[in-house]
Order: structure tokens, then sequence, then C-alpha cells
């Protein structure tokens, strides 16, 4: 009797516990569809006032008091991937107003509650891009790279080190700090889609910085001629890259 009696009360725990995870990710998807027709409806007004050469703010709207209700509701569904989702829903609200300590608490919490999810994986971008100063955006980085047993996620977090201490489009920055953690995502994590762009960074490094003679390659022009850029050696030469991505 005694085993019957347990055995029930686990089913009914488990059978609550599974209703309080629908009801949380209830509440997120009604708290998603609210803000997505609060900010359209605030983003139009916007737009509206910009057509009329009036001053507008993008970083006001709903998005501070929705970031705080996400959070809430993350911490409340830890342990479940409804809390991944509720970070990942916080994070680009806390970008878009400026806030850095919302940036950061959505992150400790996402690396806290699974540092294998994909929200995880898809938001790190927004650590290189808004978490300041570089300090902060390091820590979190590396945070990622210890707990995540992702490889894809590991090495993306890694590589995202460099990227704090050089800009790839400008060429600017500290080279020999960043070629340091770029040759260690290549030895550490070979044959990734972050090794393949370390190994794309520091090609650039070495051959694409201003000042550089440009590296050689051949193409095809209007009329199917081939050619190459070096029969242009010593002559001015203007050369546009475009295509859809």
């Amino acid at each position: 009797m005694k085993r019957i009696v347990g055995v029930l009360c686990s089913a009914v725990l488990l059978m609550a516990s599974g209703t309080a995870q629908m009801s949380l990710e209830s509440q997120l998807k009604e708290m998603q569809d609210a803000f997505e027709k609060e900010n359209k409806a605030y983003m139009d007004a916007a737009m509206e006032k910009a057509k009329n050469g009036e001053p507008y703010d993008m970083k006001g709207g709903p998005s501070k008091s929705y970031l705080n209700k996400a959070l809430d509701l993350a911490r409340k569904a830890r342990g479940t991937s409804t809390a991944d989702k509720a970070y990942a829903f916080a994070i680009p609200m806390a970008y878009q107003t400026g806030d850095v300590e919302g940036l950061v608490q959505a992150f400790e919490g996402m690396i806290a509650n699974n540092p294998n999810s994909k929200e995880l994986k898809q938001s790190m971008n927004f650590i290189r891009f808004a978490v300041r100063p570089e300090e902060r955006a390091i820590k979190l980085l590396s945070r990622i790279e210890h707990y995540s047993s992702e490889i894809e996620t590991k090495s993306a977090a890694l590589m995202m080190r460099a990227s704090l201490f050089y800009d790839e489009y400008s060429g600017e920055g500290d080279t020999a700090r960043a070629r340091e953690i770029l040759e260690r995502t290549i030895k550490n994590y070979p044959r990734t889609a972050a090794a393949k762009r370390a190994e794309n960074m520091i090609f650039a490094m070495d051959n694409l910085s201003v000042g550089m003679v440009a590296p050689n390659f051949t193409a095809t022009d209007e009329n199917g001629v081939t050619f190459n850029l070096s029969d242009y050696r010593g002559k001015v030469v203007i050369v546009e890259f475009w295509g859809f991505w």
C-alpha cells in the first residue's frame, strides 16, 4: 500500500510540474504577443515622427518594462527550456534600450540554466556588440566556453573574444592578442565554423590591411574574358564586391 501511495504521489508531482511548465510557456507566449503588438504601434509612431521631421526615441517604447517581465519569468522557469526562451526574448530588448546590466543578467541566467541551449548559441553575438566594458564581455564568453559542452558554441565563444581586440572590417586593433586567440581557436576546435572564420581573420590581418599589396585573384569580366588583378599592377584600380546574401 505504501509503495502504491508513493508511486501516486510521484505521478501527481510530475503532473504538477508539467502543468506549471505549460503555464509558464503560455505566459511567455502571451507576453511575446503583447510585446509585438505594443512595439509595432510604438515603432509605427516613431517612423511617422521621422517622416515629419520630429524627434523620436528608438530606445523608448515597451522594451524596458517587458525586459524586466521576461527576466522575472525566466527565473521562475529555472531549469526548463522555457527559461532559455525567456532569456533569449529579453536579450534584444536589453540591447535596444542599451541596458548592459539587463544583458549581463540574461546571459548569466542562460549560462546557469543551460549552457548548451540553441538560444544561447544564437544570442552570443550580442555579447560582442553590446556588453561593455570589454572585460565583462570576455568574462561571459570565457564562461560559455568553459561550461558548454557543445563544440560549436565553445569555439564561437572563444573566437568572439578575438573580435573584441581586432576589427576585421577596419583592420584595426590589437592584432597580436587577437592572433593568439584565433590560433588557439583553430588548434582547439578544428573543423568548426569558428575555426574557418578564424583562418579568414588571420588571412585578413596578414594580407588585407591598409597599405598592403592586394593579393592577386582571377575573375571574368562582362564579356567572359578572364583576367588577373596583377594585370593592372601599377595602375589605379577600383574593385567593387557585391552579391546577394
